[in-house]
């Protein structure tokens, strides 16, 4: 298997029973599942003469915002979840995770991250990403992470590195990032993942696959968000009575 998966994936409508692609629709969650993106390696451990599977996966999740009544903004949760299938066995120590997505003018933007770059003592805690009506419990990496957001004049990265000064585990099965965005009403959008373990984990035993002692879990994803997101009727049934503004 290639060191790098990449898959474009198009959450068309029709998936989430929104038809068609264009049409209007107010609530809406797009997901890349771990079996789109999973990863496996084949190590030989030359002390025990084991030859060992090893795999690794994310998952990703976009969820609307479907409550809230703003002329201007449509706001979006996005989270990332890397797996660890073998964590008994292998540390991951050091990773990288990003979310790429496209700015208008600058007027687009991340809201709320979590975690945000601290150290964080181990075991892993639960961290809550929150901002009006949406809200996730999010289980982040633990000892040292680095967050930057770095916004350019077309587009705007989220990135996390994780890593332990010491080379212990920085999770155990799974670990999760997140942020909240707000796009312009209506608009569709486009969001890329990467998620990368810096881990060296085969620099001495080796693989049995065509990387060898080079191997590196190391996956994108894309989701594409369809145009047509209406707010729903405003609180009171006319005029802007309830409406939420930000």
């Amino acid at each position: 298997m290639s060191s790098a998966v990449t898959l474009a994936i198009l959450m068309t409508a029709s998936l989430f029973s929104v038809e068609p692609v264009h049409a209007a629709w107010t609530s809406g969650e797009w997901t890349v599942e771990p079996s789109q993106t999973i990863q496996c390696y084949h190590a030989y451990w030359t002390s025990s003469g084991i030859l060992s599977s090893l795999c690794e996966a994310i998952r990703i999740d976009v969820l609307a915002n479907s409550q809230e009544t703003n002329a201007l903004w449509d706001f979006y949760q996005i989270t990332v979840r890397a797996y660890n299938y073998n964590s008994s066995t292998m540390a991951v120590s050091d990773d990288s995770v990003y979310i790429i997505y496209n700015l208008v003018n600058g007027a687009s933007g991340t809201i709320a991250v979590q975690p945000q770059g601290q150290w964080i003592w181990c075991p892993q805690p639960t961290f809550t990403l929150t901002y009006l009506e949406l809200s996730v419990n999010l289980l982040v990496p633990c000892q040292q992470i680095d967050f930057w957001d770095n916004i350019g004049s077309t587009q705007d990265t989220s990135h996390w590195h994780s890593y332990s000064p010491t080379g212990t585990s920085i999770f155990n099965f799974y670990s999760e990032q997140g942020i909240d965005v707000s796009i312009p009403q209506g608009q569709g959008w486009a969001f890329s993942f990467h998620y990368k373990d810096e881990t060296a984990h085969f620099h001495y035993s080796g693989t049995t696959d065509s990387c060898g002692t080079t191997c590196m879990f190391d996956m994108t994803v894309s989701i594409t968000v369809p145009s047509g997101h209406v707010d729903p009727p405003p609180i009171g049934g006319g005029g802007c009575t309830g409406c939420k503004e930000v």
